[in-house]
């Protein structure tokens, strides 16, 4: 029976990886799947503003400017 139950897990894990599309990422947060236009995009600001709400802790918040290429 544990045999049977781990035969099918390892098959639907590897059915999951196998049917996933590839993602692209830049590093900076967004997700593109489409490899065109993950190379069509360039980023030209970055910002990162640092919140600090006491001693012990602080909020960085990132902003990026991102345009595209075509």
């Amino acid at each position: 029976m544990i045999k049977g139950d781990l035969f099918v897990l390892l098959s639907i894990f590897t059915l999951i990886i196998l049917i996933v599309p590839i993602i692209n990422s830049c590093g900076c947060g967004i997700a593109i799947s489409d490899m065109k236009v993950f190379n069509s995009l360039k980023e030209t600001q970055a910002y990162l503003l640092i919140d600090v709400e006491n001693q012990n802790s602080y909020n960085e918040l990132p902003f990026f400017r991102l345009v595209s290429l075509d």
